[in-house]
């Protein structure tokens, strides 16, 4: 049974005759005939008594009326949102992003890109590292945002720029007055830190192995701002990006040997995505190319 006999079978019903029927639908009247013949020997019953020229809906046609309109509604509804994701200034993006990006990089292309687009909309979704790479992979996400770069072969990577990262401590903490904190200082200090699966934490915990440490994790979050409160608080220290606007009671201190996390795009290499995606996706990369993207979250070297 295809859609447009049940079109078919729903402008017979209106007309109750089928001479009307197919002038309505510019057709013959025995090629009409014929997919009314198909519906019918599809259901197996007949869905008009036949009085003459006029057809008259019977019981089992009245049970087909109600379902045959809701499935060519649906359809039409398909294929409208389907006509919508096809245009690429007005259609629908679904981002995915580590949830420390959320609060600065995120905003500032979308506010650039709707510039340009007012009427793209976006569907935004924070998270791990992690989870924006399997999102992107399996399809919940168009673009994803995300730090370090990921070494999945099916995802491909835009670098659009560094953060530095610096490590926060609690006002009045014995190395809150240096000018930079290097090994022998990180030694000895008790973390607080984002999960395992977060990107910033792999990154840290890189960076420490690589200066032949073992970091002591005091507490664990899922949140930068949830780290800043910790540090505010006196729980620990926390390797974070440089932030203009530190926490208050905090205090950024500068790593001797310097450490930055890269900001970066991603996108399927397997799976197409919508023209509007594509479209965004390459003004963040023309974006890039042209800005830099510098400036965009950067911190005095030391703030209070």
């Amino acid at each position: 049974m295809r859609l447009d006999e049940l079109a078919h079978f729903l402008e017979l019903a209106r007309q109750h005759n089928v001479t009307r029927a197919a002038e309505a639908l510019r057709m013959t009247q025995p090629a009409l005939s014929r997919s009314l013949a198909r519906i019918e020997g599809e259901l197996g019953v007949n869905l008009f008594d036949r009085e003459g020229r006029r057809l008259r809906l019977n019981r089992y046609g009245e049970i087909l009326i109600p379902h045959a309109a809701r499935m060519l509604s649906e359809f039409d509804d398909a294929r409208a949102r389907i006509d919508a994701l096809k245009d690429p200034a007005a259609g629908v993006v679904s981002l995915a992003f580590v949830t420390s990006f959320g609060s600065w990089l995120v905003p500032a292309l979308i506010e650039s890109y709707q510039q340009l687009f007012p009427n793209v909309r976006f569907l935004l979704t924070g998270g791990p590292a992690d989870d924006v790479v399997d999102a992107v992979r399996n399809g919940g996400a168009d673009v994803g945002f995300i730090s370090p770069r990921p070494t999945a072969e099916d995802i491909g990577w835009e670098e659009l720029t560094q953060e530095t990262l610096v490590l926060a401590v609690p006002a009045g903490h014995r190395d809150a007055d240096r000018d930079t904190i290097g090994t022998a200082e990180l030694e000895r200090v008790g973390f607080v830190a984002l999960r395992p699966e977060f990107g910033l934490r792999q990154i840290t915990d890189r960076y420490l192995m690589g200066l032949g440490l073992t970091p002591r994790i005091l507490m664990e979050a899922t949140e930068l701002s949830t780290l800043h409160a910790l540090v505010a608080a006196g729980i620990g220290a926390a390797i974070i990006p440089a932030d203009p606007r530190p926490a208050r009671h905090t205090v950024q201190i500068p790593l001797t040997v310097p450490l930055t996390r890269p900001a970066g795009m991603v996108v399927s290499t397997i799976r197409s995505i919508a023209p509007a995606a594509e479209q965004f996706a390459r003004f963040v990369r023309e974006e890039h190319a042209t800005s830099e993207m510098t400036g965009l979250h950067e911190a005095p070297a030391r703030r209070r």
